[in-house]
């Protein structure tokens, strides 16, 4: 049923979305949580973007050791918006607790105990995403050493940004902001993958609305690619 729905999604963008460029109301009707986590922690107290919902996040660093992995593992890509979500997370857990990567070409101040790098993460699809100089997920995981270690959370906060990166990197937590026109095919390539949404958060700011684009806050878990195929995420 639900790889159904994801169909008919499509049908619906091209018929709805193109029609009409009603983007909000299409957001509204599709693409609800399918998974409940038990402790859903909105992380970051700045408003805007920064923030972001995570799944059991004081968990982070036992699961890390469970793994035999000194620390767990954070990437965040985009503009870190005041570090809400970073600082968060350093205080709910310590400062040390997870190892974070910050993937920024832009000018932003060093923080204690968080790793800034002057690139954009790119789509390995050659002429797609926003950052055709920066580097792809494969590449900075082999330029930082993290070839073979698991990705706890990875934030993006960019545009076009490709999902079977994502889905290759096999990141535990996928907390992404879409922007404007919907994007279908990175719903289904996550779910196909094993991914639920457990979080969705619209961003109704009013300078937004005066723009008449909606920017939305999806939190992805990863699971069993078999769980979805008992999921019902039908719109209601």
């Amino acid at each position: 049923k639900f790889r159904q729905h994801m169909a008919r999604t499509r049908q619906d963008y091209v018929g709805d979305v193109t029609a009409t460029g009603d983007v909000k109301s299409w957001y509204m009707l599709h693409y609800y949580p399918a998974f409940s986590c038990p402790h859903v922690l909105r992380i970051g107290r700045t408003p805007g973007p920064g923030p972001k919902n995570t799944c059991d996040a004081h968990l982070l660093p036992s699961i890390a050791k469970k793994r035999n992995d000194t620390k767990c593992l954070v990437y965040s890509v985009g503009n870190p918006w005041h570090y809400a979500f970073e600082l968060g997370l350093q205080s709910l857990l310590g400062n040390d607790a997870c190892e974070i990567h910050i993937f920024h070409d832009g000018s932003v101040e060093s923080k204690p105990n968080i790793n800034l790098h002057a690139w954009n993460i790119k789509s390995s699809q050659d002429g797609k995403g926003d950052y055709e100089n920066g580097k792809t997920l494969q590449e900075t995981m082999k330029e930082l050493g993290h070839e073979g270690r698991v990705i706890d959370i990875l934030k993006i906060d960019c545009e076009k940004c490709d999902s079977q990166d994502w889905v290759q990197a096999k990141a535990q937590q996928i907390l992404v902001q879409t922007r404007g026109t919907p994007v279908p095919t990175m719903f289904e390539t996550l779910v196909d993958a094993g991914y639920m949404i457990f979080a969705k958060e619209p961003d109704i700011h009013p300078w937004r609305s005066r723009r008449h684009f909606l920017n939305v806050e999806w939190s992805f878990i990863r699971l069993h690619p078999n769980f979805s195929k008992g999921a019902n995420n039908e719109p209601s």
